[in-house]
């Protein structure tokens, strides 16, 4: 069960101290009509303010017809808006497979098994199985070469009843182990 963090939370510093921590996420994104979805792997994410709480998200556009990239960059672009979605170490081969297999052509998330839920804001989905979700709204974006950052300005969060507590993140979810980093899907490659 999601439960709705308000952004006027004192609970929202530790959300921000959280995901500057190196986590990689889950970004689940949509056409404006939300007829239309996908969910791409990001290990470049980082919170960038305090007041309005923002994120940035760094997405290869690819060139034209290049699947995921392409086709993620291009439905954020329409929608302007995304959901930062946090995996724990336990969906580590779904959040692979997320980074490696084209959304143009499929529906990701029937494929690698995730279950889109209905967002409180954003036409993009949350992922049920994520425990943090972060709804985004697109305040600016640019270029960086062949990337382009998303700045993403949080509009709900939504998290599962076990990962806090009146104090903030439950032990649970304090350690790092619990999390998927990019050395824990490179781990074979490295």
């Amino acid at each position: 069960m999601k439960k709705e963090l308000p952004l006027k939370s004192g609970l929202v510093e530790n959300v921000r101290f959280f995901m500057g921590n190196g986590q990689t996420v889950l970004v689940s994104c949509s056409n404006k009509k939300g007829t239309t979805k996908n969910v791409l792997t990001v290990t470049w994410v980082t919170p960038t303010s305090f007041q309005p709480l923002l994120f940035l998200i760094s997405i290869g556009k690819g060139e034209k017809g290049e699947g995921t990239y392409r086709f993620s960059y291009r439905l954020i672009e329409e929608s302007r808006e995304f959901v930062i979605n946090v995996p724990t170490i336990d969906l580590k081969e779904k959040v692979l497979q997320a980074g490696c297999i084209h959304g143009e052509s499929m529906d990701k998330f029937k494929e690698i098994k995730l279950t889109p839920i209905k967002a409180k804001i954003t036409a993009a989905p949350l992922i049920e199985e994520c425990i943090l979700n972060i709804e985004c709204r697109v305040v600016k974006e640019f270029e960086t070469g062949d990337h382009v950052v998303f700045v993403g300005e949080a509009v709900a969060i939504h998290y599962n009843e076990d990962v806090m507590t009146e104090d903030g993140f439950s032990n649970k979810y304090k350690q790092k182990s619990n999390m998927v980093h990019i050395v824990d899907l490179l781990e074979e490659k490295i």
